[in-house]
Protein backbone atom coordinates (compact mmCIF):
# COMPACT_ATOMS: atom_id res chain seq x y z
CA UNK A 1 0.00 0.00 0.00
CA UNK A 2 1.48 3.69 -0.63
CA UNK A 3 0.29 7.03 -0.21
CA UNK A 4 -1.95 8.58 -3.29
CA UNK A 5 0.51 10.61 -4.84
CA UNK A 6 -0.36 14.33 -5.69
CA UNK A 7 0.49 15.85 -9.19
CA UNK A 8 -0.81 18.20 -11.19
CA UNK A 9 -2.89 18.36 -14.51
CA UNK A 10 -2.48 19.85 -17.64
CA UNK A 11 -4.33 22.79 -16.40
CA UNK A 12 -2.24 23.11 -13.11
CA UNK A 13 -4.82 21.75 -10.70
CA UNK A 14 -4.13 19.46 -8.27
CA UNK A 15 -5.30 15.88 -8.82
CA UNK A 16 -4.61 12.57 -6.75
CA UNK A 17 -3.44 10.29 -9.53
CA UNK A 18 -4.18 7.45 -7.86
CA UNK A 19 -7.40 8.09 -6.84
CA UNK A 20 -11.07 8.36 -9.05
CA UNK A 21 -11.07 12.03 -11.02
CA UNK A 22 -14.33 13.26 -12.02
CA UNK A 23 -14.47 15.21 -15.32
CA UNK A 24 -13.07 18.03 -14.32
CA UNK A 25 -9.89 16.86 -12.98
CA UNK A 26 -11.04 17.01 -9.22
CA UNK A 27 -10.46 13.68 -6.79
CA UNK A 28 -13.52 12.10 -5.85
CA UNK A 29 -12.71 10.67 -2.03
CA UNK A 30 -13.96 11.35 0.47
CA UNK A 31 -11.28 11.61 2.93
CA UNK A 32 -7.57 11.69 2.20
CA UNK A 33 -6.27 10.80 5.75
CA UNK A 34 -1.94 10.58 5.29
CA UNK A 35 -1.91 9.07 9.35
CA UNK A 36 -4.29 6.34 8.22
CA UNK A 37 -2.56 5.74 5.63
CA UNK A 38 0.85 5.29 7.53
CA UNK A 39 -0.79 2.95 10.07
CA UNK A 40 -2.16 1.01 7.82
CA UNK A 41 1.30 0.46 6.03
CA UNK A 42 2.67 -0.40 9.09
CA UNK A 43 0.64 -3.08 9.56
CA UNK A 44 0.26 -4.71 6.25
CA UNK A 45 4.48 -4.74 6.96
CA UNK A 46 3.42 -6.49 10.19
CA UNK A 47 1.33 -8.86 8.46
CA UNK A 48 4.11 -9.78 6.22
CA UNK A 49 6.49 -10.35 8.63
CA UNK A 50 4.24 -12.36 10.88
CA UNK A 51 3.41 -14.56 7.69
CA UNK A 52 7.31 -14.92 6.89
CA UNK A 53 7.76 -16.60 10.40
CA UNK A 54 4.81 -18.77 10.26
CA UNK A 55 6.11 -19.91 6.78
CA UNK A 56 9.58 -20.84 8.89
CA UNK A 57 10.84 -24.30 9.42
CA UNK A 58 11.01 -24.82 12.94
CA UNK A 59 13.63 -27.07 14.53
CA UNK A 60 12.27 -29.17 17.74
CA UNK A 61 14.27 -31.27 19.98
CA UNK A 62 12.20 -33.82 22.57
CA UNK A 63 13.28 -33.53 26.16
CA UNK A 64 12.52 -36.08 28.63
CA UNK A 65 12.82 -39.17 29.84
CA UNK A 66 11.08 -42.53 29.37
CA UNK A 67 9.77 -43.55 32.67
CA UNK A 68 10.22 -47.61 31.24
CA UNK A 69 13.32 -49.43 30.21
CA UNK A 70 13.47 -53.07 28.04
CA UNK A 71 16.07 -55.40 28.57
CA UNK A 72 16.98 -58.95 27.05
CA UNK A 73 18.90 -59.59 30.47
CA UNK A 74 18.65 -58.60 34.46
CA UNK A 75 21.85 -57.53 34.68
CA UNK A 76 20.67 -54.88 32.24
CA UNK A 77 18.38 -53.43 34.81
CA UNK A 78 19.60 -50.00 35.87
CA UNK A 79 20.12 -49.73 40.02
CA UNK A 80 16.80 -48.43 41.74
CA UNK A 81 18.26 -45.36 43.43
CA UNK A 82 19.30 -43.97 39.74
CA UNK A 83 16.11 -44.13 38.26
CA UNK A 84 12.91 -42.22 39.21
CA UNK A 85 10.26 -43.27 41.47
CA UNK A 86 8.28 -45.37 39.33
CA UNK A 87 10.41 -46.46 36.52
CA UNK A 88 9.55 -49.69 34.92
CA UNK A 89 12.27 -52.58 33.79
CA UNK A 90 10.68 -55.09 31.61
CA UNK A 91 12.70 -58.08 30.86
CA UNK A 92 11.45 -58.60 26.78
CA UNK A 93 10.16 -62.14 26.23
CA UNK A 94 8.89 -62.84 29.57
CA UNK A 95 6.10 -61.91 32.05
CA UNK A 96 9.10 -60.33 34.57
CA UNK A 97 8.38 -56.60 35.58
CA UNK A 98 10.00 -54.17 38.06
CA UNK A 99 9.11 -50.76 39.15
CA UNK A 100 11.55 -48.37 41.45
CA UNK A 101 10.06 -47.33 44.63
CA UNK A 102 13.33 -44.82 44.51
CA UNK A 103 15.57 -47.55 46.60
CA UNK A 104 14.44 -50.80 45.38
CA UNK A 105 12.86 -53.06 42.65
CA UNK A 106 9.40 -54.09 43.09
CA UNK A 107 8.57 -56.69 41.50
CA UNK A 108 5.31 -55.71 39.25
CA UNK A 109 2.36 -58.56 38.88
Amino acid sequence: MSFLNRDKDQAGKDIHTSARNDGNGNPITDVFDKEAHVKLDALAAQMQATNDRLNQTLDTQLTGSSMEQFGADISERPDASTVPVGYIFILVDTDEMWMSNGSTWVVKE
